[in-house]
Parts: structure tokens; C-alpha cells; sequence
């Protein structure tokens, strides 16, 4: 039962996130706070452990890293603009729902929540020609997707539900 109410809190948290990132260009520290504070209580009634979650982070700097290496070389300004394109909010999210998956599944959504952001943007730059990518706000938009998913099928991504 615990972990229905944690999943839907989850669910909803994350549904606010989408609101204020697409409204505002930001999301306030508190939302961000109370995913990562949910995602850790998931991790830890569920008795994942803690080896997952740190390749997780190890993971998450590597792809940071060659991203800031690449972003470097390419505008030849190391740290100036990196900022302009990758924010803290965005940081402290995908710090944030590390604890839900496992190291594996986290490398993939990753790399699969970046394409479909991606995507996601092309389709609304067409429509309204901004340039902004809202980050947090299309993450959460596919990781809601993928936890409505997780709660119809608990074998999922490795988050149960039940």
C-alpha cells in the first residue's frame, strides 16, 4: 500500500515539475527535493541497496564530463556557456531519480529521456521557435510515462509497485 501512495506521489511531483518548467523555465528546489526524497524512500523500502544507484552517479558524471569536454572544444569556452545549456535544475533531477532505477536501466533512460526530449522540442520549436530546451520538464514527462507503465506492469524498469 506504502508503495502505491509513494508511486503516486511520485507521479504527481513529477507532473509538477512539468508545469513549472514549461511555464517558468524553472523548478522550484522543493519539488526537486521532495523527487529525490521519494525516490530515496522507494529505494529503501523496496531494499534495492546502494551499489546501483552509485554506478548510476559514476555514470551520470562520465556523460556529464564528455559532454563539457565536447561542449568545450566545439565553443572553445570552457565553463561560460555550458550553464546556458545544461542547468543545475536539470543537474539535481537526474541526480534526483537515480535511486528508482537500476545502473543498466538508468544508462537507458538517460540516453532514451535526452532523445526524447529531443524530439519533443523539434516538434514544439516548429510550433512556437524557441530555442530553450525545458529539460526537467520533458524528463519528467517520459518518466511519468514510464512509471503510468510501471504501476499497469510492477516488473517494469525494476520499480514495483505492489
Amino acid at each position: 500500500m506504502i508503495n502505491y501512495i509513494t508511486h503516486i506521489l511520485l507521479i504527481v511531483t513529477l507532473l509538477i515539475c512539468v508545469y513549472q518548467d514549461l511555464k517558468n523555465r524553472l523548478v522550484h528546489v522543493f519539488v526537486l527535493i521532495s523527487i529525490l526524497a521519494l525516490s530515496l524512500f522507494q529505494n529503501y523500502k523496496l531494499a534495492w541497496g546502494w551499489t546501483e544507484p552509485l554506478k548510476s552517479v559514476l555514470f551520470l558524471i562520465s556523460v556529464l564530463t564528455v559532454g563539457f569536454v565536447i561542449h568545450s572544444i566545439i565553443k572553445k569556452k570552457p565553463l561560460k556557456d555550458f550553464y546556458k545549456y545544461f542547468g543545475l535544475g536539470d543537474l539535481v533531477f537526474l541526480f534526483a531519480v537515480i535511486p528508482l532505477f537500476s545502473y543498466l536501466n538508468y544508462g537507458i533512460f538517460v540516453i532514451s529521456g535526452i532523445i526524447f526530449s529531443i524530439l519533443i522540442h523539434y516538434a514544439f520549436y516548429l510550433i512556437h521557435k524557441t530555442k530553450e530546451i525545458p529539460l526537467v520538464g520533458y524528463l519528467s514527462i517520459y518518466l511519468t510515462g514510464l512509471l503510468v507503465y510501471a504501476f499497469v506492469n510492477p516488473s517494469f524498469l525494476k520499480i514495483d509497485v505492489l
